[in-house]
């Protein structure tokens, strides 16, 4: 029950569900969802994680809360990420006002008081839309990271060649694997769950 779901020409990720009963089902106590990364080359394990049944369906809804993902008639979302009409407008208007305004009445306030003046400036919505955008901008740059990671991984001494990229040092480790584990712990959101509150 195992499925390839990217490949690249040297790597290749792969989701599996284990544990099959003696009856050829699948239980809450015994499913698990495995994730792993191979070298295609050469056939030897990158990374891998498993997931239990509580943290399965913690990935299942957290996919599921993309609206593209759920109602694959939809083609896309809202800009950034999906907001409410008014939020959307909000956005628009920003885009129209003039920075160095803003940037002057920032500059004015005392340092303390600047993030106190924007949080009062934005309602609970948009100060979760603003979080909810930086988080992607967050993803996006950590996806870019692993990618390249990958590609030094293959064929090359990632262990050596990662020192060469200041942006990679947060995962710097004297072992390969080490390398990945420290990338899927500082980005767990990828697997939907929060690995230090899971336990």
């Amino acid at each position: 029950m195992h499925k390839e779901i990217f490949s690249d020409g040297t790597s290749k990720l792969f989701v599996g569900f284990n544990g099959l009963t003696e009856n050829n089902k699948l239980t809450q106590s015994t499913l698990s969802l495995s994730i792993y990364v191979i070298d295609d080359s050469a056939l030897k394990h990158i990374y891998s994680a498993k997931l239990n049944y509580k943290q399965t369906v913690k990935l299942f809804s957290h996919l599921k809360s993309v609206s593209i993902i759920a109602d694959d008639s939809k083609t896309e979302t809202g800009t950034f990420i999906e907001v409410s009409t008014d939020s959307a407008a909000l956005l628009s208007a920003i885009e129209k006002v003039d920075a160095t305004l803003v940037k002057g009445i920032l500059e004015k306030a005392p340092q303390t008081e600047k993030l106190k003046l924007i949080l009062q400036a934005l309602s609970q919505g948009e100060i979760q839309d603003l979080e909810a955008s930086i988080k992607q901008a967050n993803h996006k740059r950590a996806l870019a990271h692993l990618k390249l990671m990958l590609n030094l991984a293959d064929p090359g001494d990632i262990v050596a060649n990662i020192k060469k990229h200041p942006d990679l040092s947060p995962y710097a480790a004297n072992q390969p694997e080490k390398i990945f584990q420290n990338w899927i712990e500082q980005n767990t959101w990828t697997l939907g769950i929060d690995l230090r509150k899971a336990g």
